[in-house]
């Protein structure tokens, strides 16, 4: 299932990219639902493309009650490959999950751009988030794969519905934290 959020911040995109490519883990007290997010892996390439894999674990009070029980810390973290091509304000990624029973579970990639915003391309950016979701419940065992079809579009519609006020906070965190440095710039002068 393909989703996308659209975002404006009031900060110029070069700031914005680089502080997604140099100090993502910065921004962390700013996304309500995330815990920590660790760089394990920062590489470039001769194409001067980027190659950054973090390790992202979320907040157990960002899943429903109901559900927290039957999640382990490891089930909310994530490992997010990059590839990043600064000229074109892009990144390619996609989430693995910790677990390998888990990962086994969904698929999920995407491209997102953190590119001038065309109303005020100096002062402004325009975060785009463009993904794809799929979910593979017919590879639980025990479950029947014909119930696991018909189960996918219900849980892929459910867990997007979750995903996207996550997706509707970096931009709000990238907003917040680069407000702050802004104000925190000013006092030091």
């Amino acid at each position: 299932m393909r989703f996308n959020e659209q975002s404006t911040v009031s900060h110029p995109a070069p700031l914005i990219l680089e502080t997604m490519i140099e100090r993502m883990e910065e921004i962390v007290p700013f996304l309500p639902n995330v815990e920590s997010i660790e760089t394990r892996e920062s590489k470039k390439l001769k194409n001067g493309q980027l190659r950054i894999v973090r390790h992202w674990q979320g907040k157990a009070d960002s899943i429903p009650s109901a559900l927290r029980p039957f999640l382990s810390k490891e089930a909310l973290g994530w490992i997010d490959t990059a590839l990043w091509t600064p000229p074109e304000y892009k990144v390619e990624w996609q989430q693995s999950a910790l677990s390998p029973g888990i990962a086994r579970l969904y698929e999920c990639k995407g491209e997102n751009y953190f590119e001038p915003n065309p109303d005020d391309p100096k002062n402004s950016s325009r975060i785009r988030i463009l993904g794809n979701l799929d979910v593979h419940p017919d590879r639980l065992p025990g479950l029947p794969t014909f119930l696991g079809r018909t189960l996918a579009p219900q849980i892929e519609k459910f867990v997007i519905g979750m995903i996207t006020p996550n997706l509707r906070d970096l931009a709000k965190g990238l907003q917040g934290y680069l407000d702050q440095k802004a104000k925190g710039g000013r006092k030091k002068k």
